[in-house]
């Protein structure tokens, strides 16, 4: 312990008398654990609010869907195996949404009573109701067709639109306009007038369904499964909704994931050069703690710990930095439609701090033994001395690159 603390204090000593070299370090480290940090974080923060949003999106506890319209008998048998408190049905097909002069093509929502069960569909003015003859738009579709709410003239197949609204709420999509084609909510009343759902017809229903006690959900998937054969049949439950919808941004985040591991591996890449830089720079003072008869160990622990405080101070900085520009970037998501908030998690802490201690160390182990290599002549020849670099050496830094 006591030598602990002396290569403690020499460490430190160093660390000062030779800032300007691993000022160089710090910064290095702090770009890419910065980088790595934001990832994390936006990508575990899309996570948590995926999971919180799991019920809202799906607008139920659970539903059952298949590519076509259900018969009854059918809906009977298989709500036999089931228990629930609460049911209300959506239609979805795409349609052909006509203006005067325009068309464009749309994802049409016909939806029932209670629809949905959890969070919010609607306007500013009022939200889905199954008794109004109003369809709720999504904004960018009037723009397309080049109308207003004032004066409609839109038609959805043999159905004239007498009153449209304006979404502005949305709880059963993460982020709006990632869709195929923009959403149009209608009451299932107005359905058969549309003439577009017929005997044959391609659409997709779904049978919302809410428990009063969850614990039973388990129990209900294992026993529906149990005793429905049909593949054609989808069970859902709000956690899956959440884990399969939003797959843009899933990709968006796995693909920023690649960048931060690529710019962290060449941060830690030119780290180790800096490194072996900066260990040159030292061997001077290596040479006179050897000539003064310090062990190899103790040496060996100034540098290492020289190694720590860089790497934990680059991480403080990315975290401070990130802490900083936190709110400024959730102003921004606010006021871009982005559906959530970047908040920092244990977790994501956890993975940066470990990432930004752990390849700094690894990346310095070849240079840490060659000091038990060095002889105490090489005080006599300044730092023109220089050794080899091995194959070997080589080969860790791609293997600490690459791992």
């Amino acid at each position: 312990m006591r030598d602990l603390v002396w290569s403690f204090k020499f460490s430190l000593r160093e660390l000062i008398h030779q800032k300007k070299i691993y000022l160089f370090l710090i910064l290095n480290l702090f770009i890419g654990t910065f980088g790595f940090l934001a990832v994390q974080i936006f990508q575990s923060s899309l996570q948590v609010d995926l999971s919180e949003r799991a019920q809202t999106m799906l607008g139920a506890d659970f539903s059952i869907s298949a590519n076509r319209q259900f018969k009854p008998e059918e809906v009977q048998e298989f709500e036999k195996s089931i228990s629930y408190d609460q049911k209300t049905t959506v239609v979805e097909f795409f349609g052909m949404l006509k203006s005067k002069d325009k068309s464009r093509l749309v994802t049409v929502r016909a939806f029932e009573e209670k629809y949905p069960f959890y969070g919010d569909i609607g306007s500013e003015k009022s939200l889905l109701d199954p008794q109004s003859e109003t369809a709720w738009v999504d904004p960018e579709l009037l723009k397309m067709l080049n109308v207003d709410t004032q004066a409609v003239g839109l038609q959805l197949g043999k159905l004239a639109l007498k009153s449209v609204d304006v979404i502005s709420k949305d709880s059963s999509r993460f982020f709006r306009g990632t869709g195929f084609a923009p959403v149009i909510y209608i009451s299932k009343k107005l359905l058969p007038a549309t003439e577009l759902v017929e005997e044959g017809s391609t659409s997709k229903t779904f049978l919302l369904y809410k428990l009063n006690n969850l614990a039973r959900l388990k129990e209900i998937q294992t026993e529906f499964f149990k005793n429905i054969k049909d593949t054609s049949i989808k069970f859902e439950t709000a956690q899956d909704r959440s884990e399969s919808g939003n797959t843009a941004f899933k990709y968006f985040t796995d693909y920023l994931g690649l960048v931060a591991i690529v710019s962290i591996s060449l941060c830690f890449l030119s780290g180790g050069y800096l490194m072996r830089w900066a260990f040159q720079q030292q061997r001077k003072n290596i040479g006179i703690y050897k000539a003064l008869g310090m062990s190899d160990i103790k040496i060996q622990w100034i540098y290492v710990l020289q190694v720590l405080f860089t790497s934990i101070f680059a991480f403080i900085l990315s975290l401070a930095l990130f802490l900083v520009l936190k709110p400024g970037l959730n102003y921004y998501f606010v006021h871009n439609s982005l559906p959530f908030q970047l908040n920092l998690t244990f977790t994501s802490i956890l993975i940066c701090l470990g990432i930004s201690i752990i390849a700094p160390l690894f990346m310095f182990m070849p240079i840490n033994s060659s000091i038990a290599k060095l002889n105490p002549k090489d005080l006599f020849l300044g730092q023109t001395a220089s050794d080899k670099t091995s194959a070997s050496v080589y080969l860790w830094y791609a293997v600490c690159v690459l791992g």
